[in-house]
């Protein structure tokens, strides 16, 4: 869930803005019967928050953890979950759970490095949100590495799951127990979950998520990375600790009120294949523009000094991320207008696959 936290803490009574929102409760007070609750995450860092994409489910209270709702919130962006106060929530460690990533996502996921045989992970399916897909590393002598994919249907009204009909679940959780204590069918095993490549910061912080004009005081410019025709890009912190990208616009290029207009449109793209953009500072020339760092530079850079170690099947799944980013943009109805190596970025390696991003 995007915009919805809520940080651990003990007392039980709400204590305004900025408290938590979710209050534990004893499991125990619930009976055995099936309770409609809904999928959160163990974020590890003691943070919960709701799992983006994340789909409502029927689940047993037992001896696992329990919220309830100490306020309403009513979803602000696709994939937040509205609840009323009151509501309960059962709290999973779901290390396997994906969301909703696409299927080359998935398979650079579990065909990582020194990952062994059985390395799983369930994923939202791309075609329809209300099933979900097992991805499977499979590996033999002569093959090495590889992937098998299975469906996960739904039992009829939502009274649980199956990849075969011999042998139902009524949770994901139990299907996945099941199948880590045997193969019955699948290729092997399920063994170790898939392990999580940190998501894009959404925004900068929860207040920049209305307000994005942020004071330039805030930022560090540590180190030029290049310049053009509309001025120069720089790596830089904001606040010290967040990494970030500064362009920094020449006086006069373009006016304040056309300067924030593409910034708007910008900040409504949100996609995992284009740049995001964090904030942006006009009370003074020059302009700045703070968006995400990509650590590898550009497309272009990259190319002619990695591209020779690329081999044909990573090339083709950089150029689907692009593909990915555009067809984003053409579901909105927007034009890039120049779309070329040098407006392309590149991150971090998933899968021995360099993450890319298209520069709005």
């Amino acid at each position: 869930m995007g915009a919805c936290f809520s940080r651990h803490r003990n007392n039980s009574a709400g204590d305004g803005a900025g408290g938590s929102i979710l209050e534990r409760i004893d499991a125990t007070k619930f009976s055995t019967t099936p309770q409609t609750m809904y999928l959160v995450n163990n974020a590890g860092d003691r943070e919960v928050h709701m799992a983006e994409h994340s789909t409502p489910q029927r689940v047993t209270a037992s001896d696992k953890e329990v919220l309830v709702a100490l306020y309403a919130y009513d979803s602000r962006a696709d994939g937040d979950l509205s609840f009323k106060k009151g509501d309960v929530m059962y709290l999973l460690d779901q290390r396997w759970y994906a969301g909703k990533i696409p299927r080359n996502r998935a398979e650079r996921l579990v065909l990582a490095n020194n990952l062994p045989k059985g390395t799983f992970l369930i994923r939202e399916r791309e075609a329809d949100g209300r099933e979900f897909a097992l991805t499977i590393r499979d590996s033999d002598d002569i093959r090495g590495g590889s992937v098998k994919h299975y469906k996960i249907k739904r039992l009829d009204h939502d009274q649980g799951f199956f990849i075969t009909t011999r042998r139902t679940f009524r949770t994901l959780q139990e299907l996945v127990a099941y199948y880590s204590e045997m193969a019955d069918g699948l290729c092997c095993q399920l063994t170790f979950p898939a392990p999580r490549i940190a998501p894009t910061r959404p925004d900068l912080s929860h207040d920049t998520q209305q307000n994005w004009e942020i004071p330039r005081n805030q930022l560090q410019l540590k180190r030029k990375l290049g310049d053009g025709n509309f001025g120069e890009v720089w790596y830089g912190k904001w606040r010290g600790i967040v990494e970030v990208a500064i362009k920094t616009m020449k006086p006069g290029t373009m006016s304040p009120e056309a300067f924030l207009g593409e910034a708007q449109i910008m900040k409504q793209c949100d996609h995992p294949n284009l740049v995001k953009l964090y904030a942006v500072c006009t009370r003074e020339e020059p302009f700045y523009i703070i968006t995400e760092y990509m650590c590898n530079g550009s497309l272009l850079h990259y190319l002619r000094n990695e591209g020779a170690a690329l081999g044909i099947q990573a090339l083709v799944d950089m150029a689907a991320q692009i593909a990915n980013g555009m067809m984003y943009l053409e579901e909105r109805k927007l034009v890039h207008r120049d779309l070329a190596a040098r407006n392309v970025l590149v991150g971090e390696k998933i899968s021995g696959v360099p993450v890319v991003k298209v520069q709005l």
